[in-house]
Formats: structure tokens, C-alpha cells, sequence
């Protein structure tokens, strides 16, 4: 299977003395253009395991192979971590940098800012963007990395329900279009099922369960179909105790 495989996977970190496992042998392999979301409460290991994948973090059991892939991998964080002096276009530009062709540089810039119509917003500063504009630029910046897989920590989340309904439509028309590999982490159920092909539920540093969600995008969170995936995602996280998720509507609960 060509995409990403994750073979036993571990990772420790020492905590007042303690040993905590942040993984737990975790196996998962995600085909070549698969969108995965990723949910969890907080604390089961859902960044440390991105961290890995990426490379900010080293696992200490393990193996991470990338089949079929030439292992361009880029991150989307939770805040856009812009350089604050740098314009719009320079702060995408930064993933151009070991790029040798200027003219090829000047067109994935060039059609990245087309493509999340941040072109009029080129020359601004961070400072002067919304934070869904910022989360844009975040965006537009790894994806001028070409990617073949994208990670995306709770890269929403942040975000009033516009701006995030927005940026949903365009990640999934992004990812249509590419026909990248994307690994989403979310805390909102509804997001999860929302966006992914597939949701995979973590707990206590382990994937514990794997749910198709066999349905064509744009995706309807009112249909029979969806709410139905959506309660059996919130089925799949309940608590050992037997306690109950906290939800904010009957449309969308976060963990």
C-alpha cells in the first residue's frame, strides 16, 4: 500500500519524575490520498503523534515508513505562527526558500495566494490580517511546499464559525483538487466527520478505533447519514468511567 505506515510506534516523556506514555504502540497506515481526521480528548496523543510524523519529535519505539511517497511533508498549526515583520507573501515565500528556480518560485507563490484569494493581501503585514486571514496565510504556506502529506493540528480551532466553515470549504475543495494526504487533528466531532474520509479515535496514547465515513463531500451535517457517523464517533470516545462528552449544540461536540 503506497502512503504513510506507522509500525508500533512509542513515545515517553519524563514529567516530575514520572514516565508518562504519550504512544502506545500505535499502528496506522494512511493509503496515498487519504484524508484522515483524528480525535480524542485531550491529553491521548493526538499532536505528539503528528510531532513524529513531522519530525519535531523523535519516538522512541517504532517505525515510520512513507511508501510510494517522497516524504514532503508540511505542518498547520492551531495558531498561523506568522513572522510578524514579514508580509504575506514573504512569510509564504519562506517555504520557497531552497527553491532554485526563481521564475518557479514566483508561480507556486503566485498561484497559492490565487488559490485562497489572498492576492490583494500580498503586501500586507500580519498584523493587519483577521485571524481567519492569518490561518490563510498559515495555509498557503505549506502548501508552497508542495506536499504530499499535509498535517493539521486543530488548525480551526481558533476560528469563529464563520471564518471556519470558510476555511473547511477550502480545504476540502484544496484537498480534492491535490489529491494530497491529510491528517487532521480535531477536538469537534462534527469537524472530524465533516472533513475526513476516515476518523480515527485516540485514547491514552493509542488508535483504538478506525470509522469509515462513506460519504460525498460537501457533506450535509443535518443529513440521517451524517448525524448517525457523527454519534457513533461520540460513542467510540466516551470515557472509561462511562461519563458522557460535553457537547456545545446538537450540530457540533468537541472533546
Amino acid at each position: 500500500m503506497e502512503g504513510v505506515l506507522l509500525s508500533n510506534i512509542s513515545k515517553r516523556f519524563q514529567v516530575d519524575g514520572r514516565t508518562i506514555g504519550a504512544l502506545k504502540r500505535v499502528k496506522l497506515s494512511v493509503p496515498k490520498g487519504a484524508f484522515v481526521s483524528i480525535v480524542g480528548y485531550s491529553g491521548c496523543g493526538k499532536t505528539t503523534l503528528l510531532n513524529v510524523i513531522m519530525g519535531l519529535q523523535h519516538s522512541d519505539e517504532g517505525s515510520l515508513f512513507f511508501d510510494g511517497m517522497d516524504g514532503r511533508t508540511a505542518m498547520v498549526f492551531q495558531e498561523p505562527r506568522l513572522v510578524a515583520a514579514l508580509s504575506v507573501e514573504k512569510n509564504m515565500a519562506l517555504a520557497l526558500k531552497h527553491e532554485k528556480n526563481p521564475a518557479r518560485k514566483e508561480m507556486v507563490l503566485d498561484h497559492t495566494l490565487e488559490v485562497l484569494g489572498l492576492t490583494a493581501f500580498r503586501k500586507a503585514l500580519p498584523c493587519q490580517l483577521s485571524g481567519g486571514m492569518a490561518q490563510r496565510v498559515a495555509l498557503g504556506r505549506a502548501l508552497c511546499r508542495e506536499p504530499e502529506l499535509l498535517l493539521m493540528d486543530e488548525p480551526f480551532g481558533a476560528l469563529d464559525a464563520l471564518n471556519r466553515k470558510r476555511l473547511q470549504e477550502e480545504l476540502v475543495r484544496i484537498y480534492l483538487d491535490r489529491e494530497i494526504t491529510i491528517l487532521f487533528v480535531t477536538h469537534d466531532v462534527a469537524e472530524a466527520v465533516l472533513l475526513g474520509r476516515k476518523v480515527c479515535v485516540m485514547d491514552q496514547g493509542e488508535v483504538r478505533l478506525e470509522i469509515p465515513v462513506p460519504l460525498a463531500y460537501p457533506r450535509n451535517p443535518g443529513s440521517a447519514e451524517f448525524i448517525s457517523l457523527r454519534e457513533k464517533v461520540l460513542e467510540a470516545i466516551l470515557r472509561e468511567d462511562g461519563s458522557v462528552l460535553p457537547h456545545q449544540t446538537t450540530e457540533s461536540r468537541s472533546v
